[in-house]
């Protein structure tokens, strides 16, 4: 845990001096106004002096070099809507959380580039909307998080998405902002001479950035949602070679997400009625508990998106069909075939309510991710976290992303190692697996949990804290961490970037420890 040290004089000088710049209503200092805000998933809880909101970037210069006068930490947040991660909260006490949330504005798009640059306060459905009114020509990655949620946030944190440009960490374009030590900085264009500096502002605590530019996608003619059901667990594993090849040669365009059943379920269904709240399903329980006359849940299934003419994603579905055959069954779906879908259930299953109910589930949950191939946010995903729980201020989820080179073997060795925490905690086991790229495979797993018992809390906190420990004497690595643990960099790169945060912020004032990373020497 890192410990700041904060001389209260100084504080209430510093806040004093932020108030008279910014305005009364762009500072929360009262006690129980700040933990309504930075009360999280994760049953997390730390001392926050003040929330502080700039609405521009000489906002945030102001408060940079302020903060530098009476060494006062700074916590960052975008829009605070990271469920699952820390959303507004800060890993440590004794800091002040700057909130980018009124920073939104949308600038510099270019219509023939596709290139749009976002404040950090920009949500996915503000884009979305933009550019809807721009013409409708280009779509945005978009997550599985909420609508209201930062893009700018998500990208800056190692988030990823769904479509053909979901792993947003190779397309950024331009980052600009305040550095630790007070000056603005610019990465500039790319291609370009000199180093490319975009990627340093990702999981780093260098500066503030204030703008990203990023790619989008042309909207192309054809846009088709597939779905892969997986024979039985042996066979998903041998498929994994072939998912890969098919990944590099950009027959699989968007990353595709494999999960199994329980996740199936539980991004589905809240948790049954009828079962004690104790009770805790195993995969075989959840395909139990989909089973419906005609269709046969699998342990393991994956969706994906192909883009393109029609000509093209006819070509691309045949290869798909034909390659994936040994391993199990595709089904595709379009807009058109949804409405088909849900017109023909409701003949079919008029007298079964349970069937007619399990089917609309299944087909909004597939319908869900299929906005989110085309560009559409959606709070389907976001809903269904709750699980057990009456209501988001009891949701207690911890998201835990490790990340395995894409074979059959290492997920084995993953699956071996972590399902027994599962286990012995008494937790359900829900697993997505990413194809994010040409070889690695971004796993998902999460602890859901009451978070309004004590025990529960307790109970979650000892499994997370076994995985981590057992995710780093395997020399697992994450593609993101909560606030809960902070270290994780190779000691070696780290070293590194230490040498650049002394640089970048001397004073160690921009989220210090996050991720690891202090100056070298300490603050």
């Amino acid at each position: 845990m890192i410990k700041q040290k904060i001389h209260r004089d100084d504080l209430l000088v510093f806040l004093s001096e932020v108030e008279a710049h910014l305005g009364k209503e762009n500072l929360i200092s009262e006690r129980s106004q700040i933990y309504q805000k930075i009360n999280n998933s994760l049953g997390h809880s730390v001392e926050v002096h003040a929330i502080v909101f700039p609405s521009t970037k000489l906002d945030v210069h102001y408060l940079i070099n302020l903060a530098n006068r009476y060494n006062i930490p700074l916590y960052i947040v975008s829009r605070g809507k990271n469920i699952g991660y820390g959303e507004m909260c800060p890993p440590c006490s004794n800091q002040v959380v700057l909130s980018l949330e009124k920073m939104t504005k949308i600038c510099n798009f270019d219509p023939e580039a596709g290139e749009v640059t976002l404040e950090p306060g920009v949500s996915q459905d503000q884009l979305v909307k933009f550019l809807q009114e721009q013409g409708d020509q280009w779509i945005a990655d978009v997550t599985g998080a909420p609508p209201d949620s930062s893009i700018v946030g998500n990208t800056l944190d190692g988030g990823f998405g769904h479509s053909p440009l979901g792993n947003r960490r190779e397309h950024i374009l331009e980052v600009q902002g305040v550095l630790g030590h007070g000056d603005f900085f610019k990465t500039g264009e790319f291609p370009a001479l000199g180093p490319n500096l975009a990627p340093l502002f990702i999981q780093s605590n260098f500066g503030i950035v204030t703008s990203l530019r990023v790619r989008l996608l042309r909207r192309p003619e054809s846009i088709l949602t597939y779905v892969i059901q997986f024979k039985n667990h042996e066979r998903f594993l041998a498929a994994i070679p072939v998912l890969l090849e098919l990944r590099q040669l950009g027959i699989i365009q968007s990353l595709l997400h494999i999960a199994n059943a329980t996740r199936v379920f539980m991004s589905s269904n809240y948790f049954p009625s009828h079962l004690s709240k104790k009770t805790v399903l195993s995969d075989q329980d959840c395909i139990n508990l989909m089973k419906i006359p005609f269709t046969k849940p699998t342990m393991w299934s994956g969706i994906g998106g192909l883009y393109g003419s029609r000509k093209q994603v006819k070509m691309m579905s045949k290869i798909l069909e034909s390659r994936l055959k040994p391993f199990g069954k595709i089904r595709y779906f379009s807009t058109s075939k949804f409405k088909f879908l849900r017109f023909i259930s409701k003949l079919i299953c008029w007298k079964s309510s349970r069937t007619l109910d399990i089917i609309k589930n299944s087909l909004d949950s597939i319908e869900s991710f299929h906005k989110l191939c085309k560009g559409i946010p959606s709070r389907a995903p976001a809903e269904h976290v709750l699980w057990k729980a009456q209501n988001t201020s009891d949701l207690g989820l911890i998201w835990i992303s490790p990340v395995i080179k894409a074979s059959n073997k290492y997920l084995n060795e993953l699956l071996i190692l972590i399902r027994p925490v599962f286990e012995e905690f008494n937790f359900e086991f829900p697993l997505t697996v990413t194809l994010i790229d040409h070889a690695h495979l971004a796993c998902i797993l999460n602890l859901c949990f009451d978070k309004s018992d004590p025990n529960e809390v307790i109970r979650a906190h000892l499994a997370h804290e076994k995985i981590n420990e057992l995710l780093k004497a395997n020399n697992i690595g994450c593609y993101r961490k909560n606030i809960l643990y902070q270290g994780g960099i190779p000691k070696d790169r780290l070293e590194t970037i230490s040498l650049i945060k002394l640089a970048f912020d001397p004073k160690g004032i921009i989220a210090p420890g996050r991720y690891g990373i202090l100056p070298q020497g300490g603050l």
